[in-house]
């Protein structure tokens, strides 16, 4: 299996570099598919948000949507894909940060009760708890 990182997917959601696009649509349609996806790690997701909301400005909805269909693509195979949608929803229905969101969720699969923050936003999500 082979895996692709942040930079990658920065130039396929953004477009912003014509000749790193064309190579990074060609390394997807020449190396991954349904049968051999490219694999996604959740850090990956994490920077990936990050990115693209602090130095594209993009729009939460838009980082929801982008991870969302990226989920859904043949190509990748997204790590803990169903706590990754998870985390989305989180994202889409808060304005905690998209890693803590991500947080979030993994804990919660895993049963952890509560997680315990001193992030006002984050805090403001059921399941972690202000210190």
């Amino acid at each position: 299996m082979e895996g692709v990182g942040t930079s990658v997917l920065v130039r396929i959601a953004t477009r912003d570099d014509p000749r790193q696009l064309r190579r990074a649509e060609r390394l997807i349609r020449e190396r991954f598919s349904r049968e051999s996806p490219a694999w996604v790690s959740c850090l990956v997701i994490t920077d990936l948000a990050r990115v693209l909301g602090a130095r594209y400005r993009y729009s939460r909805s838009e980082i929801a949507s982008f991870i969302d269909r990226l989920g859904q693509t043949d190509g990748f195979l997204l790590e803990e894909v169903g706590t990754v949608m998870e985390a989305v929803q989180f994202y889409r229905s808060s304005k905690a940060d998209f890693g803590d969101c991500l947080i979030l969720a993994r804990n919660l699969a895993r049963k952890v009760e509560v997680t315990h923050t001193f992030d006002r936003t984050a805090a403001k999500l059921d399941g972690f708890q202000l210190v």
